[in-house]
């Protein structure tokens, strides 16, 4: 199952870490567009944007 994570910043960083873990890609930095959601392309771990903060 790909993780999914509730961000309250449309530019994410993701190296495919879950927390207190070593890094399994190199950091990349993504911006979520008009969909509210970001893939990223190594891990596959999704970013989804809450604008209620």
């Amino acid at each position: 199952m790909t993780e999914s994570v509730v961000v309250y910043e449309k530019e994410v960083m993701c190296d495919g870490a879950a927390s207190n873990e070593t890094p399994s890609h190199p950091r990349i930095y993504l911006h979520i567009q008009n969909d509210e959601r970001v893939e990223c392309p190594y891990c596959g771990k999704m970013f989804i944007y809450d604008n209620s903060h």
